[in-house]
């Protein structure tokens, strides 16, 4: 297990593949899953250093006008003038405070916001399936990938049913890849790996199970994570336009206090006095308020953007949005609970729009036990009371199960009698075929769209 993300499995055969990774079909068992999550570490790409409070703070100071602010706080510290130190420390305060707070709730939104939004993944367990976060897959890990689902991690295929994935993320080839468990030699390219399923890519047709073999950094998506976390940040017009001009006040301070001091002392004005006389040029050249107004802007700004649910990671960002003048989105606007459920059942066609009685009727019953033929669903606990299973499968299947469950039908029946489908649910057919056994006879449940279904 030491070089797992090593070995070539897509030049293995099935069993080899899980031999090399010390798993099994039933999957791994919890310890060994605590064991390997401990030496392989999470199932997670690449990430930008999260941000500290001191470095955060520090960010503050990098501009070249607190700079200059700064230096003048010094000689006016030197020369004793506590007036002068304290305005001139009151503007740099006010400048590092402002951006400190706006930049720190934009960052503490983002990592709420990054813990919220996970990848879940559908892995067998000590011989049970359940979901996971995708985060806590490792190496040897069994997972179940059907049509829809985003491939959490690379794995080699053990068993398959019509396979095939969109790996244009890795490949840029548009055209979907045929998936199935044959060996493939050695030293072919990712895209002709067809045995192997890649993080990141999505399945567009088909299922299948698969071992993990690859995570976090390993895996070919994370190669390139990797790369394209060395990129460098960019600092904005606004800030490069800042820098411009501060520096070049600085110099023209620099060299006209400069002047001012040499020229006195040659009259015979005392040191102090001309230190004095330096530091008040110095001061009253730079504009330091020009810090603060921009701040204060580019605040107003972010506050704008956060009433309407918008979250920036710093000030320098609002200039960027605010330079836009065309936005373009695809989004139809449509709020929803991300929970899809089962509202009714019409046998015939005729009943169609009528409004229902409430009543579960045999007929019902009929149709909704036929669907459940063809819902690939697994219940995540069922030694838990029958109110509070979970399901676990794609979102319409998983409102299929949920509502037979909840008119009192024996789901686990179904779940364990059913059979592997003969053709799998896919964006091209738009329906599937599966055998079961109704009335103490087999039969054939055909599941898909109305339009499609009654075409043919």
């Amino acid at each position: 297990m030491e070089n797992r993300n090593v070995f070539p499995a897509w030049s293995l055969s099935a069993d080899e593949a899980l031999r090399t990774l010390e798993t099994s079909r039933e999957g791994l068992s919890r310890k060994e899953v605590a064991f390997r999550l401990k030496h392989f570490g999470e199932n997670t790409l690449v990430r930008e250093k999260r941000f500290t409070l001191p470095g955060l703070l520090a960010k503050q100071f990098a501009s070249p006008l607190i700079f200059i602010l700064i230096m003048a706080t010094a000689l006016t510290i030197f020369l004793r003038e506590w007036v002068d130190t304290t305005v001139i420390l009151l503007a740099i305060l006010v400048n590092a405070g402002l951006g400190f707070y706006q930049e720190f709730r934009a960052e503490n939104a983002l990592e709420k916001l990054n813990t919220y939004v996970r990848e879940r993944a559908r892995s067998v367990r000590d011989g049970r399936e359940e979901e996971i976060d995708s985060a806590l897959l490792v190496p040897g890990d069994i997972i179940h990938v059907a049509y829809g689902q985003r491939i959490p991690a690379d794995a080699r295929i053990i068993e398959v049913n019509n396979l095939s994935t969109d790996e244009s993320v890795l490949t840029g080839e548009s055209l979907p890849v045929h998936k199935d468990a044959a060996t493939v030699s050695e030293g072919v390219d990712v895209s002709d790996r067809t045995s192997m399923v890649h993080a990141g890519t999505l399945v567009v047709e088909g299922a299948g199970m698969a071992v993990v073999t690859a995570t976090d950094s390993h895996t070919e998506i994370g190669r390139i994570a990797e790369l394209v976390s060395t990129t460098h940040e960019t600092k904005t017009p606004l800030q490069r336009a800042l820098a411009r001009m501060a520096w070049f006040i600085f110099l023209v301070v620099a060299v006209l206090a400069g002047l001012i001091f040499f020229l006195g002392l040659s009259r015979g004005e005392s040191v102090f006095e001309m230190l004095l006389m330096a530091a008040a040029i110095s001061v009253g050249a730079v504009p330091e308020a020009l810090p603060i107004a921009l701040t204060v802007i580019l605040a107003v700004g972010l506050e704008r953007l956060a009433k309407r649910k918008g979250v920036m990671r710093n000030l320098a960002a609002a200039e960027t949005l605010g330079s836009a003048t065309v936005v373009m989105t695809d989004k139809t606007g449509t709020l929803t609970e991300a929970n899809m459920k089962l509202v009714d059942i019409f046998p015939r066609a005729e009943l169609i729009g009528k409004e229902h009685t409430g009543s579960f009727s045999e007929d019902e019953r009929e149709v909704l036990e036929g669907a459940l033929w063809g819902a690939d669903v697994t219940i995540e606990n069922p030694e838990d009371a029958h109110k509070d299973w979970r399901f676990l499968g794609r979102p319409f299947e998983v409102s299929v199960m949920r509502g037979a469950h909840e008119r009192g039908i024996d789901v686990q029946a179904f779940i364990d009698a059913r059979e592997s489908p003969l053709l799998v649910f896919n964006s091209t057919n738009k329906f599937s075929i599966v055998r079961g056994t109704h009335d103490e006879k087999s039969a054939y449940f055909v599941i898909g769209a109305p339009d499609i279904l009654l075409a043919r």
